[in-house]
């Protein structure tokens, strides 16, 4: 069972699990929950065969009425206790969102699951929260589990972004255990590039005007803390240079990175990102692609009409950490080549986040996906029809999901140590898993 689910990342790493271990395991999802009808629109499409089973308000789930699951996922609202949030804390019994993570000890409580896993960010490690968490810990074991916490990196785990995260796995203690505690998969080497996950072709939308390059520019070359962008913006409508007018991409890289050469952590607002933070020039930084395209000659810029002027405040808190790869690139083109910014895509952050791309597929065009596998429009339809309301899934919403997300491949790792475990205890039997 997996609660404050998302687009279900938990669910992913079993599965992902499952498949690496190479075992007979079956798998039963007695129910997921999430309250925002967008994310619910988006678990439907991910897994229409979970859609009945959805519990939407954490709150009100009849927890008596359910059966008892071997692992329970708990990934609570993290905004209360993250480094990049209001840091209103844990408390049980405030009316935080983080807080929330208190409506589990019921489930616990009732249902007795074998395993539960807990995702959050490191901020609940924090001086201000870290009481907080003693106490969940605390109620934990005053309900019979025994508990091991560790603060884990994607980028130990395959994946080229440095997002890290504590994981908190708590182990029901019976009477037949002889080693309650938790073992911790090993991490190993990466050998993935942050530009093997790139799209080889990405829509116009995702490249910066050429205006907001000037400035993206204007930064990288003279940032430094407390500098302003000085480009002017005279003219009405921005520019562009579009891919139509290009022969091909000839380069492309991810800016910044950072030491092991992986992303920053993806955050929510990705598609909103100030320019200032795709520069890395920001606190938090935010990644970019920067690319190389073949054309010819004096390329005349688009003018979108139908668009405004960037107005954003372009202000920086310290020097571009990219600073010498990107001048270096700009300042060694060609006649015939020119230099194109512009953001990640959904796709691209959700490999990121080591979504598979099966799943990736059907986020982006559930239409189409969905209809290659079997489902009617109206079917796919009904699995976006939440509360009576159709509900269509925005690039907003899969940035932000993405942000919230758990990378996969590290909980798959820590999935994959609990089903060793589950298939010990019970060889040959078909087993319920989340």
């Amino acid at each position: 069972m997996t609660l404050f689910s998302g687009y279900d990342a938990q669910i992913m790493a079993v599965r992902k699990a499952i498949k690496n271990l190479k075992k007979n395991l079956g798998i039963k999802v007695i129910g997921w929950s999430d309250i925002d009808r967008t994310v619910r629109a988006i678990h439907n499409v991910v897994f229409p065969e979970y859609a009945n089973n959805c519990y939407p308000d954490v709150r009100e789930i009849p927890w008596g009425s359910l059966e008892s699951p071997d692992i329970l996922f708990y990934s609570s609202p993290c905004q209360s206790v993250s480094r990049a949030g209001q840091r209103k804390g844990m408390k049980k019994g405030t009316e935080t969102e983080s807080q929330l993570i208190w409506t589990v000890e019921h489930a616990i409580a009732t249902l007795r699951p074998k395993y539960c896993i807990l995702e959050n960010v490191e901020g609940m490690l924090d001086a201000d929260f870290s009481e907080d968490f003693i106490s969940w810990c605390r109620t934990l074991s005053e309900y019979g589990y025994a508990n091991s916490f560790k603060v884990l990196s994607s980028a130990d785990f395959g994946v080229p972004q440095n997002r890290k995260r504590i994981f908190l796995v708590s182990i029901r203690i019976d009477k037949d255990d002889k080693y309650p505690f938790f073992q911790w998969p090993k991490p190993y080497k990466l050998t993935v590039k942050p530009e093997d996950l790139l799209e080889d072709f990405v829509d116009d939308e995702y490249y910066l005007s050429c205006e907001e390059q000037d400035t993206f520019i204007d930064v990288v070359k003279n940032a430094k803390e407390g500098y302003s962008s000085s480009v002017t913006r005279k003219k009405k409508y921005p520019t562009k240079l579009l891919n139509s007018q290009f022969y091909k991409r000839i380069s492309a890289f991810v800016s910044p990175l950072c030491k092991n050469e992986t992303i920053p952590t993806l955050m929510v607002g990705l598609q909103s990102a100030n320019l200032t933070s795709i520069t890395g020039c920001r606190r938090d930084k935010c990644p970019c692609v920067i690319e190389v395209w073949e054309g010819p000659q004096n390329l005349k810029k688009q003018k979108l009409q139908n668009a405004k002027l960037s107005q954003q405040v372009v202000k920086a808190m310290r020097v571009c950490p990219d600073r010498e790869r990107i001048l270096a690139t700009a300042n060694s083109l060609k006649t015939n080549e020119y230099l194109r910014v512009r953001y990640i895509t959904p796709t691209e952050a959700l490999r990121f986040m080591g979504v598979d791309e099966q799943y990736i597929k059907r986020i982006i065009d559930p239409f189409y996906s969905l209809s290659k596998e079997g489902l009617s429009e109206d079917e796919v339809k009904k699995l976006m029809t939440i509360d009576n309301r159709y509900t269509p899934i925005s690039n907003y919403a899969i940035y932000g999901r993405a942000g919230n997300s758990i990378v996969v491949d590290v909980l798959a790792a820590i999935t994959e140590q609990i089903l060793n475990r589950i298939d010990k205890a019970s060889r040959g039997e078909q087993q319920k898993v989340a």
